[in-house]
């Protein structure tokens, strides 16, 4: 067996839409260009999901790095009519289909201390043998060290470890650290990406 731990983000692979449907409508709605916009949300994500910054602060900076801190009212709106987010349900029978195949399981989220004790408390967390919050170990993806510590934990080496996540920048190191990476588009991909690399059976 190559592969023996598999690894998935939270917000916009298990739950919720995946990132890039929010980042575009946000761009949108402050009339951003969308490659300015995801990169100054990654550059300011630390404020969240390291320090635990409100919301509010939050994205404050991200508009202030994009020069456009009127838009700060409009982008709020957006965030407060943004439909809530659901457990994909698609993706949790592929996670039990992967657990009764004998495989570890981990969640590696950039999330608030909040953020990370929904996830805890969730009736998915019991399919995880770990589970790794950006803000409770001061860490974030796509940094080499919070992937290395969640390949530790599991007890397995880089290349035997799977990692799924919607954003491309939480991936750009798998080369570096030497894990495989499956940039999550919706389940029925997943699925066949999955199959493609011989755990899914």
């Amino acid at each position: 067996m190559k592969y023996k731990a598999i690894g998935f983000d939270w917000n916009g692979v298990i739950f919720g839409l995946p990132g890039s449907v929010f980042s575009q409508g946000a761009a949108e709605a402050v009339g951003i260009d969308i490659a300015a916009f995801r990169r100054s949300y990654f550059d300011n994500n630390y404020l969240r999901n390291k320090e635990g910054a409100s919301n509010e602060v939050f994205w404050k900076a991200v508009l202030e790095d994009l020069k456009a801190q009127s838009k700060l009212p409009v982008l709020l709106d957006y965030i407060n009519s943004f439909p809530g987010g659901t457990i994909n349900k698609d993706v949790i029978e592929i996670i039990k289909k992967l657990k009764n195949n004998g495989y570890k399981l981990g969640i590696v989220s950039n999330a608030t201390i909040e953020g990370g004790q929904k996830i805890k408390d969730s009736e998915v967390a019991q399919y995880f043998d770990e589970i790794l919050i950006s803000s409770e170990v001061r860490m974030m993806k796509p940094q080499k060290e919070m992937f290395e510590m969640i390949i530790n934990k599991l007890g397995i080496k880089a290349e035997e470890f799977i990692f799924i996540d919607d954003a491309e920048k939480s991936l750009e190191k798998a080369p570096e650290i030497g894990f495989t990476p499956i940039l999550f588009r919706d389940a029925a991909d997943l699925k066949n990406r999955l199959t493609e690399l011989g755990v899914y059976k």
